[in-house]
């Protein structure tokens, strides 16, 4: 119940700082944000300059939906092999709902704002569609596979890599002058929206077959 409730809270305070977010971009308010953010990471060195492009094209939206599926089938086929094939299917339906929902509704949500790139190229920017995705894929497979594992140091390892390298990725678009800074923001808000959502109706299920 407890966590249930933890869930629910959390997924209202994320959308609520998400339309907050969406407001201010939708009447210009973010402009200072957005131009701070552009010169801070153009200052970046060189050397991360080349990760965050090498970054861009290994987890690009598609191909984290991609992993989402592939990560969930090898833990359905662990779960069964463990004789653990409920764990197997909540792992699945948080891993391959979370990351197929912010496909989805990124691409629904896009068009509603319409808000031009930074560099002006093809397609709109708000919100981040590699922000989200990155988030709902890799936070997500950290939450599930800290279900796998028992002792602390891993666990912490896993959460604290997942969130390092979930921001590298968001903020990578920044530099690379695809998005604004809000736009990651505003990403990783939707997501943890749809993520804590899953979360919610997935423990119930996960509940009802214990």
């Amino acid at each position: 119940m407890y966590r249930k409730k933890t869930y629910l809270v959390t997924l209202t305070i994320c959308l609520i700082l998400f339309i907050i977010l969406s407001i201010m971009v939708k009447i210009n308010f973010t402009y200072f944000i957005d131009h701070f953010g552009q010169l801070l990471f153009q200052q970046t060195p060189h050397q991360i300059q080349h990760l965050f492009k090498r970054f861009d094209k290994f987890f690009s939206p598609k191909t984290d939906l991609f992993y989402g599926f592939a990560i969930s089938a090898c833990l359905l086929a662990f779960s069964k092999i463990k004789d653990q094939l409920n764990l197997g299917i909540y792992s699945a339906i948080v891993i391959s709902g979370t990351t197929l929902l912010a496909f989805i509704v990124n691409m629904t949500v896009k068009p509603l704002f319409g808000r031009i790139r930074p560099d002006g190229s093809k397609g709109f920017s708000y919100p981040s569609d590699h922000a989200m995705l990155a988030f709902a894929l890799l936070i997500s497979t950290a939450y599930i596979l800290t279900l796998y594992i028992n002792r602390t140091t891993p666990k912490l390892l896993i959460i604290i890599s997942s969130v390092i390298l979930t921001l590298f990725i968001g903020f990578s678009r920044v530099y690379l002058e695809k998005h604004f800074i809000t736009d990651i923001i505003g990403g990783y808000l939707l997501s943890a929206t749809i993520l804590f959502s899953i979360l919610y109706f997935a423990n119930i299920y996960r509940k009802e077959i214990s």
